[in-house]
């Protein structure tokens, strides 16, 4: 199986949320760098200390899961729905959204893809329920962050990943060990709904 970039979790670059209700991890952006808003897509992990609102980010569409503490209320446009750990929930990021915290602080797994740039699929996979492999074929790029456990990945070799590690990839890989991943699936939009124009390569 041909190679991926491995992304350890110390390596994570670090920002605080500038209403100070909590701290973002971003595993990985493309464009590199970029602010949430201008992203095409990015991966975050994220520690929310406290209740309160999200930032408002027109054009992007959102997948979020709750990877530790017991649950989260969301609230987008006035609906609120209980989030369950390890239960994903997609919503526009132009939505008036805000959590509020049932149990405590928690730890949530972020993805972000521009709405007619890219789409993006969120799994939550239990490796110690038997080796799966990533289909990378028809994707763009596939990203697998550990996010309780620990186990390996047959990809140019055999390596080995902890909680918060992430491999990135555009082939398929083999995965074993006793841990639960999120499986970041991200695609090219079709080209009849891409951006006409500031699309970045």
């Amino acid at each position: 199986m041909t190679g991926g970039q491995v992304l350890r979790a110390g390596e994570h670059r670090r920002m605080e949320w500038a209403n100070g209700g909590g701290t973002t991890y971003e595993v990985i952006a493309s464009p590199a760098g970029a602010s949430p808003g201008d992203v095409d897509w990015r991966v975050s992990l994220a520690d929310i200390e406290r209740s309160g609102p999200f930032s408002t980010l027109p054009g992007i569409d959102r997948l979020l899961v709750v990877t530790e503490g017991e649950s989260m209320g969301l609230t987008v446009d006035g609906r609120t729905t209980s989030l369950a750990h390890l239960e994903p929930i997609a919503f526009a990021g132009e939505s008036q959204t805000s959590c509020t915290l049932t149990s405590g602080p928690t730890r949530d797994l972020n993805v972000m893809a521009r709405r007619g740039v890219v789409t993006a699929s969120l799994d939550v996979v239990r490796v110690s329920d038997g080796p799966f492999t990533t289909d990378a074929r028809t994707a763009t790029v596939v990203v697998v962050v550990v996010l309780e456990g620990a186990c390996e990945v047959e990809s140019a070799g055999v390596l080995g990943l902890g909680p918060r590690d992430a491999l990135v990839s555009s082939a398929s890989s083999r995965w074993r060990g006793d841990a639960t991943v999120a499986v970041v699936t991200v695609r090219h939009a079709p080209a009849t709904h891409r951006r006409t124009s500031g699309v970045r390569a």
